[in-house]
């Protein structure tokens, strides 16, 4: 006998996954700061590549120009300013970042709420359905036969 109630909340799980749940299902395994502390290491480390990649391809741009004056510069005047560019562009991505993923998480989170609480109540539907079996003789549990 088919349970349409059954078939009906499986149903609304299944379209869950295959939509939102695709990005949220994943997220469901951290706590909010794991979460959003992964999401800013991960960040920190490629905004530190991509910042060094594109000072590295400011100095090849103007390697002539560099070399020229070379003698008259003051490198640890360069060496702060990049410093502070640095740490700017990192203290913004990582505000950013926080922003971003904690309003994710707190979207995500009310489907996950719901699609915990479908799960529930499908575990409940099954263990009914099992005690129903159950009484009318019915073998959920089957054992090996043994010889």
């Amino acid at each position: 006998m088919l349970n349409e109630k059954k078939i009906a909340l499986m149903t609304k799980m299944a379209i869950y996954e295959q939509k939102e749940g695709r990005k949220s299902l994943p997220m469901s395994k951290y706590y909010r700061s794991d979460y959003i502390s992964l999401r800013i290491i991960n960040t920190a480390i490629v905004t530190t590549i991509a910042f060094f990649l594109i000072a590295g391809l400011a100095v090849l741009v103007n390697v002539e120009k560099l070399l020229d004056e070379l003698v008259s510069m003051d490198l640890m005047k360069i060496g702060k300013n990049i410093l502070i560019a640095y740490i700017v562009v990192i203290l913004f991505q990582t505000a950013m970042t926080y922003i971003v993923y904690s309003y994710r998480f707190k979207k995500y989170r009310k489907g996950l709420n719901e699609y915990n609480g479908n799960l529930k109540k499908l575990y409940a539907i099954n263990k009914q359905e099992s005690k129903q079996m159950n009484s009318q003789g019915g073998l959920e549990d089957e054992q090996p036969i043994e010889h």
